[in-house]
This record gives C-alpha cells, structure tokens and sequence, in this order.
C-alpha cells in the first residue's frame, strides 16, 4: 500500500509538471527527479530522456541528469538498433540489463559497471522517444518497476504530445497572423470571431 501511494503521488506530480512553462527538456529533466525520489525504485540518480528524430532513424538526447559530458557526448545520438536505448526504439520494448555486456555497445576508456532500464516512449503505437534510467551492477530488475515505467512512459508521451500539439497552434498562428491576406474567422451567422493583423 505504501509503494502504491508512492507511485501514485509520483504520477500526480508527473502530470503536474506537464502544466509547467519549463519547455520539454526542463520537464523531462524534472520528471527524472521524480524518480529519482521514489523510495523503492531501484535506480541511481543518473538518467535521461531521448526524443525519435523525425526521420524515425535515431535518438536525440534532449535531457539528463547527472551526467557526465563525455557520456552526453558519445550519447547525444544514438542509431535506432545500437546499443540498449536503440534497441528498445527499435522494438518499442523495455530493455533491462542488470551489467555491462556485448549488447552495450557504447564505451569509453574508465566506463563502470552499470546496468539500465531503456523503457520505450509511444504514443498509438508510435514511437516518440526512450527514457534511460541507470541501475547498480546486479540490480534484479521486477513486475512492479516495469508496470510502473511504462506508466511514467505513458504519461510522458502525453507530456511530448501536448509540447508539439502546442508547438503546431503556435506556427500556425505565427503563419495566420503574419499573412499578408485578409483572414476572418466568422459564425454561420456572419458574426466574426477572429481578424488576422491584416484584417
């Protein structure tokens, strides 16, 4: 029961930051601070959040915390199919690994053992980005962590559906108010209800 109110207050916050004029990456960064709060997830305080490019070729790291700059470098892009965060693009499934191995393909002189939980970000079926949490060397990953990132993921992607929703009213506004053609938007009445500048 206390897990459960946990994860719950965990989730309220989430959908509370999506309210928040932080833009997409200040959001992302602060859902990772959620979860980096929760008592009973087994994660490190290190993660971060990658976006599907739109060529649907590969991630872009759009936010992390804890990070040190050469990984943020050899990670900022990251092919769909290489590495844990490729393949869980790829397959749109969570990826867990408790250590370092052969599918960890990337590395750098010094690396440490880790493990991570690469959860998929979708949204109908359709790949929006992965969210990439660090686990101890040996961490045994469980039913209850996983049902509960894939709802941190479905919240997310309601989170990035929302920043591009906003994002396409807003060019499209730019586009209407910068025409340099009379535009009105009337009722079935005549009634206007709108005037572009030119108007």
């Amino acid at each position: 029961l206390s897990r459960e109110s946990e994860s719950e207050a965990a989730l309220d916050r989430i959908l509370r930051i999506s309210l928040e004029p932080i833009g997409l990456a200040g959001k992302f960064e602060a859902i990772l601070d959620v979860l980096f709060g929760i008592s009973w997830l087994g994660i490190e305080h290190k993660g971060s959040v990658f976006l599907a490019n739109p060529d649907g070729d590969r991630l872009d790291m759009v936010a992390n915390r804890f990070l040190s700059a050469e990984l943020c470098g050899v990670c900022a892009q990251v092919p769909f199919g290489h590495c844990l965060c490729g393949r869980a693009a790829q397959t749109g499934e969570l990826v867990f690994r408790s250590h370092l191995d052969h599918e960890h393909e990337t590395t750098f002189d010094g690396i440490a053992d880790h493990g991570h939980y690469c959860q998929p970000i979708l949204a109908n079926g359709r790949l929006l980005g992965v969210l990439n949490l660090y686990v101890a060397p040996g961490h045994e990953g469980n039913h209850e962590e996983h049902i509960f990132l894939q709802s941190v993921a479905d919240c997310t992607a309601g989170i990035v559906e929302r920043e591009r929703l906003e994002e396409e009213r807003q060019r499209l506004i730019t586009v209407v108010e910068e025409s340099p053609d009379f535009i009105c938007i009337t009722e079935t009445r005549e009634r206007p209800l709108y005037f572009n500048r030119k108007a």
